[in-house]
């Protein structure tokens, strides 16, 4: 009876062991990557070298990959991954990974994003419902759109925010 009482013991903590393995570690480990390739994306942001900006977006790419895989539900790796896309002009896939992301968070970074990508992919109207969500909420984004729909936006802004405009302090009473 005393080794049954210790071999279910251990089974227990094998099981659980097992558990806390498969359940929390990679959540963990993959946030140190979508860390790691954050860090390297915002480098690519600001590079002018086409040759570094292709070599590092593929690079956090192969790092993502696995954890996309593992941690499908993560905003932020989808992000990511969207990111490195678009510097690879790679749009379809960018779209499809803010697609991913949407479906768990509607946060504005992700339509514009997502906005952005629809205009180099040719899908206008598609991109405008995109940009206006994310413009509301921050109107300065308005301003690194393209000079052709720039005006457009400023109009259906306007049109949500009523005739205060731009302003996004409350008035006092």
């Amino acid at each position: 009876m005393k080794y049954v009482k210790a071999l279910l013991a251990i089974a227990i903590l094998a099981a659980a062991v097992w558990y806390i393995r498969r359940s929390f570690y990679p959540p963990y480990r993959c946030n140190i990557v979508a860390m790691n390739v954050h860090r390297n994306t915002n480098i690519l942001d600001k590079s002018l070298n086409p040759l570094q900006i292709s070599f590092g977006a593929r690079t956090n790419l192969e790092l993502l990959r696995p954890c996309v895989e593992q941690v499908p539900q993560s905003v932020t790796l989808q992000m990511l991954a969207g990111a490195n896309h678009t510097f690879l002009g790679q749009h379809e896939e960018a779209r499809q990974r803010y697609l991913t992301a949407m479906q768990w968070d509607q946060r504005p970074e992700l339509h514009h994003e997502l906005g952005r990508t629809l205009l180099h992919l040719g899908r206008e109207k598609e991109a405008y419902d995109h940009l206006v969500q994310a413009c509301v909420v921050f109107p300065m984004w308005t301003d690194a759109l393209p000079d052709q729909i720039r005006a457009d936006m400023y109009a259906r802004i306007q049109q949500i925010r009523g005739p205060e405009g731009w302003s996004l302090r409350r008035k006092r009473r």
